[in-house]
């Protein structure tokens, strides 16, 4: 660059170390000392070797500290007159970012633009939780309130995972809601974990007790995570890759089997229903019907577009919010 520069415009280039400074402040950055004080070019000029150097120098407008050296002023002379002031020059981006966090239900505390992975201080507008996030991690499908995700419905169906971050030569047990905007696993494997396993189970009683379990038989074999590592929350539910292997879909079935706490429920609803089972009104809204052609035949399967449990949870809970006395009514 500097030969070719040399060669077309050799006036440009064969310059004296105060030229090469004054080319550096331009109209749009001043340069400071150690006290605080503005540097002149010549003073300026002692803090440099040629157009290459690179110095220390502050924007006019917003006080924005950048590295800025002269070659890059001459390479490109098009820009001269210019703000050569990143954030100046990215400042309209600001408004557009505080929406993409709006929409994700965050209220973003940072002023002006961010680079798309740089974290940024914000909080929840449901619950004011704060936290740190990028716009990447939020493309990516981290979860963008941490409260909110563990406020969940916790009665509803429930993912365990189990994954393995290389990084740490750790693994992690972990659970989260079935909705999207919940989805811890896209939270770690944004910040490097790699998905073993996932299972549904049917509440986050079931989950938890998956996740105890867990815990328990792998609790000799600690990770040495730290909150550090794990800026996404979920460190104290991890443990050394030196451990036995831990098969997550038998834990789940075993529990299941042995009706363990959460996975009880349903053997509770049957109970429930036993004297007055659902009726067809109450089923209905429920229903699933698939159809299928075989051999120029076609049948349809009729079944719940829900798990059993969820079914009987919600048929209860909207029989128990009906008037004391509806029935006589009815």
């Amino acid at each position: 660059m500097y030969e070719r520069g040399l060669a077309a415009e050799p006036s440009r280039w064969d310059i004296t170390l105060e030229q090469v400074a004054q080319i550096v402040i331009g109209d749009n950055f001043l340069a400071r000392g150690a006290d605080g004080e503005i540097l002149a070019a010549p003073d300026l000029a002692r803090q440099m070797e040629d157009v290459w150097s690179l110095v220390d120098v502050e924007c006019a407008v917003c006080a924005t500290i950048s590295r800025w050296s002269a070659s890059w002023s001459l390479s490109n002379p098009e820009a001269a007159g210019r703000s050569r002031c990143m954030y100046c020059h990215s400042r309209p981006m600001g408004p557009w970012q505080n929406d993409f966090f709006r929409q994700h239900g965050l209220v973003r505390e940072h002023d002006g633009y961010a680079r798309l992975g740089q974290r940024v201080a914000a909080h929840c507008e449901v619950c004011g939780y704060k936290r740190s996030i990028s716009i990447s991690e939020l493309k990516s499908g981290v979860a963008p309130c941490l409260n909110c995700a563990e406020a969940a419905d916790p009665d509803a169906m429930h993912i365990v995972y189990l994954m393995h971050f290389p990084a740490f030569r750790a693994y992690k047990v972990g659970f989260t809601s079935t909705e999207v905007r919940h989805d811890r696993i896209a939270s770690h494997t944004a910040h490097g974990g790699m998905l073993i396993e996932q299972h549904k189970v049917p509440n986050m009683e079931a989950a938890r007790t998956v996740e105890n379990v867990v815990l328990r038989a792998v609790q000799d074999f600690p990770s040495g995570c730290t909150e550090r590592d794990f800026p996404q929350g979920g460190y104290t539910e991890t443990w050394s890759d030196d451990a036995p292997a831990i098969d997550l879909g038998d834990v789940v079935s075993q529990l299941a089997r042995g009706e363990a706490p959460g996975f009880d429920r349903l053997g509770k609803f049957r109970a429930y229903f036993e004297d007055e089972p659902p009726t067809i009104e109450e089923l209905l809204p429920f229903r699933r019907i698939e159809t299928e052609e075989v051999n120029g035949a076609t049948f349809h399967h009729v079944g719940f577009s829900e798990p059993l449990e969820q079914v009987y949870r919600k048929i209860q809970a909207r029989r128990e919010a009906l008037p004391a006395d509806h029935g006589e009514l009815a």
